[in-house]
């Protein structure tokens, strides 16, 4: 369920069971977000609790905030999932030229079984500027993770 309230955001959902749907095999989970602007600042807040059939459930939450300053939009963010890891996130994204546009970010997932791993990644959008639902996409990323090799991803999305 998504519910707008002047500047407030509000979605919440979890499983239901209907008859002759399938069923979830037990597993439970429910979630909510929030949002809402206070003047070129958006601010976040997510929490979700999800339960595998027959073990204990996980709890996670995050918050999040974005800054439009007009020449470039920059943004954090901070997860916690219970005796997991805590994640965040750092991102700037700016224009190139009026159709494209550059994303710059890293990534630190400090996990509790010990491993620390910072990441991060470049990525490029082109928006066709006859055909404004279509874009192309380049992401380069890598991490120093041990046994890890850098990635790349290449694509087009087409909004209709």
């Amino acid at each position: 369920m998504d519910a707008q309230f002047d500047n407030l955001f509000v979605s919440v959902s979890t499983d239901l069971e209907a008859e002759g749907s399938p069923s979830s095999g037990g597993n439970k989970s429910a979630d909510l977000f929030v949002s809402t602007s206070v003047g070129d600042l958006d601010l976040m807040a997510a929490y979700q609790n999800y339960q595998a059939a027959g073990s204990d459930s996980v709890s996670a939450w995050g918050v999040g905030v974005e800054y439009d300053a007009g020449f470039a939009t920059f943004g954090a963010d901070y997860g916690f999932m219970d005796d997991t890891a805590e994640v965040y996130k750092l991102v700037t994204a700016f224009p190139i030229a009026e159709t494209t546009k550059v994303a710059l970010g890293i990534k630190n997932r400090d996990e509790e079984a010990g491993d620390d791993v910072t990441g991060w990644y470049a990525n490029v959008t082109y928006k066709f500027p006859q055909q404004k639902g279509v874009s192309m996409f380049a992401e380069i990323g890598d991490n120093d993770a041990d046994d890890t090799d850098p990635g790349f991803l290449v694509g087009m999305q087409m909004k209709f």
